[in-house]
């Protein structure tokens, strides 16, 4: 989101109280407002933690009416669908909500020169029920560009922990192969 966007619903949830602001999604976090349709790590997060995904058009129409509207109007559900369906599960699961897209490959192995940065891609595997590895040699898969690829450890790039997200399900790797 833009800084004037973003100063206007600072600006805007203070008045109209309830919500306070941060600068990234956290466990505390529950609506993510969109300031356009750009998969951010924020948005990742906010799906990831099954956040309301909000189109800034709530965040206006709520100051035109003077309180919070009803967020289902709002939801950018056609641009993030998994954010709609992650949401559903955490309101179903209550407390306990954690996915488990992640959860099948076995330990995952993130480079420490990933883009986006490792520190992101940790918490992103680990919200979606993924273990993140310690060193490539305990991985059953890598995410990033290594210098020394492990013979049986297929390596893959950070856009398939982005995508699979996006898309609420574990994609093929073939696709994100990197040579090593």
């Amino acid at each position: 989101m833009h800084a004037t966007d973003q100063e206007l619903v600072l600006s805007i949830a203070k008045s109209l109280k309830h919500f306070k602001v941060i600068d990234t999604v956290s466990d505390s976090t529950t609506h993510v407002v969109c300031g356009d349709h750009r998969r951010t790590l924020n948005v990742l997060s906010g799906i990831a933690r099954g956040c309301w995904l909000l189109s800034m058009e709530w965040v206006l129409n709520s100051v035109e009416a003077g309180h919070w509207l009803p967020e289902e109007p709002y939801e950018v559900h056609d641009h993030f669908p998994a954010g709609q369906i992650s949401r559903l599960e955490r309101l179903k699961a209550g407390d306990t909500y954690k996915q488990d897209l992640f959860a099948p490959p076995g330990s995952i192995y993130i480079t420490d020169n990933a883009s986006p940065p490792k520190e992101r891609l940790v918490e992103l595997v680990q919200l979606c029920g993924g273990q993140v590895a310690g060193t490539l040699g305990d991985a059953t898969l890598c995410v990033g560009n290594v210098k020394k690829k492990m013979k049986d450890t297929p390596v893959v790039a950070e856009l398939w922990v982005l995508d699979c997200i996006t898309q609420h399900c574990q994609l093929p790797l073939e696709p994100y192969y990197l040579d090593g």
